[in-house]
C-alpha cells in the first residue's frame, strides 16, 4: 500500500496523559500466521493468539520485528574455557542445538559424545515410567556416545560434528569419524545408521565429513558433505543410498558447484540454504535445480569484511520473515541478511569468539553459539526494544528547557558542537547530533555530557568514505545503521555505528535535476524495507531510493518546480513516512 508523507508538519497535543490502547501487529510469513497484541505505555493487558502449521521438526524461530542482541554473552556450558572431559567441560564443541523445551544439546566433538545441558532450570520428564530429574547445574548429561575414546559401535561415536533434534527428541548425528549418520532416540543406549556407514567416499552410498544436518517432518535427512562438496538427501525409507540435492560437480565457485559446504537450512518446500564455506557465500538451491543462487556474500567466492561480503561462513538460519542469520566466522560476527538484499546487517561483533563452528536460536530468540576453540557454549541475549516515540493522546509539554549538549559557544572543549543541525535518538536513548561545521556526527550516551565522534573523523571535512562535508540530516535504524545527509558532497552515506567509514546509499553524481542526483537535503527517512526517502530541497521534491538500488531514485512528491500548486513543493525540509 502507498505510504503517506508528512512534510514540515508540527503536531501540538495538549491536556493530561491517559492510558494508551494496545496496537495489533499481524506478522505475515510463509509458514505460519501470528497475531500479537502489543501493549503501549499505560496498558496493563496483553493477549496473544497464534495459529501455526508445523512444517519442520522445530518450528521456524519467531522473532520480534526489530530484534537486537547484546554483545555481552553468558556462558551456558564449559565455563573454564579450556578443554576437558568432565560433564561440566567440553573439548572442541562443533555443534549446538536448542530443542522445543529449550534444552541445549552440544556435539562435544573432542570427547566423542553428545551432551545435554539444562541451563538455569531443573529438568523433569518421564520416559517409560521413569522420571528424570536434573538439578540446576553447569554439569551436563551424556545422551549419545558413552565412551570418551570413541569408536564405531552402535553405542559409540567418533568425532560427532553436527546433529539435529526432532520434536519427539530423536537425535540425528553426523558421526564424522565413522562417515555415517546415526539416529538415536533420547535416553536410548544406542543408535543405528540411517546414512553412510561404509567408510568415507564420494559415491552416493557413502558420505564424507559433515558439519551440517537437517531433518524434515518425515525424518528424511539432508547431509552437507564437506569434503565431497555436495548436499545429499537420505530418505527415511531408503538408508542404502542418498540422492544428490546440491553441488556434486567438484570443488569450485561456479553456480553448480560448492566448496566445502558447512551448515544447511531447509525450508518447507525443500529449498536448501547452504553455508558455502570456502566460497564465502550462502547458496540458495531450489528443489531439482541444477545450480544454486548466491543470496549472501560474493558470488565469485571473494572473502571480505564489508557488509556485502562474508568470510568463511559456517552456519545459516532463517526466521519467520525469511531473514538469514549467518555465522560469519572469519569476521567474528553474526550477520542478519534480509531476503533480496545485497548486503547484511551485523547484529553481533564478538572478538572474543575463537573459531566458532555452530549456532542456533533458543526459543526466546537468544543466539546460542559453539565457541569451539574456547571449548564453551555461549549465549547472546535478545532484546525487543519498544518504540520510544509513543505519545499519549493528551500530552502536554512545559515551556522550560534544559541543555543536553553544547555550551552556547562554538568548539566547546567538552561538547565540541558547531552549528548543530539535527538530533536523533536510538532505542537506548543515546543522542546523536549532526554537527555541521565540524563535519561530523556526535553521539552523547544517555545521561552523558561528553560526545563521541562516530562519523566524520576529519574536522576539516572531505569527500572520502570516511569523511563528511557539512552534513545536515540523519536517520538511525533500529539496528544502529545511520543514514547521513552529506550535504556538501550531495550524497547520502549509510554508516554502521562502530565502523570507520560509510558507503554511498544514493547520490554522489552531482546536484542537478536527474533522478540519480540530489541537491541540498535537510530531511531523510528510512522505512522497514530500507527504502530511503530524501527531501531534495534544491530540486523541490521528495525522492525514494529502493533499498536494493543505489543508482536511481523515483519521484514521490513535487518535482514540478517550486510553487504553491498541489503538485508542487518549495524547498522542502523535514519528512515523515507512515506505515500505511
Amino acid at each position: 500500500m502507498a505510504a503517506i508523507l508528512y512534510i514540515g508538519l508540527l503536531l501540538l497535543i495538549a491536556s493530561n496523559c491517559s492510558a494508551v490502547t494496545a496496537t495489533t501487529e499481524t506478522v505475515p510469513n510463509e509458514e505460519n500466521t501470528t497475531t500479537e497484541t502489543v501493549p503501549n505505555e499505560g496498558n496493563t493487558t496483553t493477549t496473544t493468539t497464534t495459529t501455526a502449521t508445523a512444517t519442520t521438526a522445530k518450528s521456524i524461530i519467531q522473532l520480534c520485528s526489530y530484534p537486537e542482541w547484546n554483545d555481552t554473552y553468558t556462558t551456558l556450558a564449559g565455563e573454564s574455557a579450556s578443554a576437558g572431559s568432565s560433564k561440566s567441560e567440553l573439548s572442541n564443541p562443533h555443534g549446538v542445538f536448542v530443542d522445543s523445551y529449550d534444552e541445549v544439546y552440544v556435539a562435544d566433538t573432542g570427547n566423542n559424545r553428545i551432551i545435554l545441558f539444562s541451563p538455569g532450570k531443573s529438568l523433569v520428564f518421564e520416559n517409560k515410567g521413569v522420571h528424570y530429574f536434573f538439578e540446576e547445574s553447569k554439569s551436563g548429561t551424556i545422551v549419545s556416545g558413552f565412551t570418551l575414546k570413541g569408536g564405531k559401535g552402535n553405542d559409540e561415536l567418533d568425532s560427532p560434528t553436527a546433529f539435529f533434534v526432532t520434536r519427539d527428541q530423536t537425535l540425528f548425528i553426523a558421526d564424522s569419524g565413522n562417515a555415517r549418520v546415526q539416529k538415536w532416540k533420547l535416553w536410548d543406549k544406542r543408535g543405528y545408521t540411517v546414512a553412510g556407514g561404509k567408510r568415507a567416499g564420494a559415491t552416493l552410498d557413502k558420505i564424507s565429513m559433515s558439519y551440517g544436518l537437517y531433518v524434515d517432518d518425515e525424518n528424511n535427512v539432508y547431509v552437507s558433505e564437506h569434503n565431497n562438496h555436495r548436499v545429499t538427501l537420505w530418505m527415511a525409507d531408503d538408508t542404502d543410498v542418498g540422492l544428490l540435492v546440491a553441488g556434486g560437480n567438484g570443488m569450485g565457485k561456479l553456480p553448480k558447484q560448492l566448496a566445502n559446504p558447512w551448515g544447511i537450512y531447509v525450508t518447507k518446500n525443500g529449498t536448501v540454504y547452504i553455508a558455502d564455506f570456502n566460497n564465502h557465500r550462502i547458496q540458495k538451491w531450489a528443489p531439482n535445480a541444477k545450480s544454486g543462487l548466491t543470496v549472501a556474500g560474493d558470488s565469485n567466492g571473494v572473502a571480505g569484511s564489508w557488509q556485502y561480503q562474508l568470510s568463511y561462513p559456517r552456519q545459516v538460519l532463517l526466521d519467520q520473515y525469511g531473514n538469514m542469520f549467518i555465522l560469519d566466522t572469519g569476521n567474528n560476527r553474526i550477520v542478519k541478511w534480509p531476503q533480496g538484499w545485497t548486503y547484511g546487517l551485523p547484529v553481533i561483533y564478538a572478538s572474543s569468539l575463537n573459531s566458532a563452528y555452530g549456532m542456533h536460536f533458543s526459543g526466546a530468540g537468544n543466539l546460542i553459539v559453539a565457541d569451539t576453540s574456547n571449548h564453551r557454549i555461549i549465549s547472546f541475549s535478545i532484546a525487543c526494544p519498544k518504540p520510544t516515540n509513543h505519545v499519549c493522546q493528551t500530552a502536554i509539554w512545559t515551556s522550560n528547557f534544559r541543555v543536553l549538549a553544547g555550551t552556547g559557544t562554538n568548539f566547546a572543549n567538552s561538547t565540541p558542537l558547531s552549528s548543530p543541525l539535527y538530533v536523533a535518538f536510538d532505542a537506548r536513548e543515546n543522542m546523536y547530533i549532526v554537527d555541521e561545521f565540524n563535519h561530523a556526527v556526535q553521539r552523547f550516551n544517555k545521561n552523558s555530557k561528553t560526545s563521541i565522534t562516530i562519523a566524520g573523523l576529519s574536522r576539516f571535512g572531505g569527500n572520502s568514505l570516511s569523511q563528511l562535508y557539512n552534513p545536515t540530516a540523519l536517520f538511525i535504524t533500529h539496528n544502529d545503521i545511520m543514514y547521513i545527509a552529506d550535504n556538501g558532497n550531495k550524497r547520502i552515506l549509510k554508516w554502521s555505528i562502530g565502523q570507520n567509514q560509510g558507503r554511498i546509499a544514493n547520490g554522489a553524481n552531482g546536484s542537478r535535476v536527474p533522478l540519480n542526483q540530489i541537491s541540498q537535503c535537510f530531511g531523510i527517512y528510512v522505512d522497514a524495507q530500507s527504502n530511503l526517502y530524501v527531501s531534495d530541497n534544491g530540486n523541490h521534491r521528495v525522492v525514494i531510493w529502493d533499498g536494493r538500488n543505489t543508482t536511481n531514485g523515483r519521484l514521490v512528491a513535487g518535482g514540478n518546480g517550486f510553487g504553491t500548486a498541489e503538485n508542487q513543493l518549495h524547498s522542502p525540509y523535514g519528512i515523515y513516512v507512515d506505515k500505511k
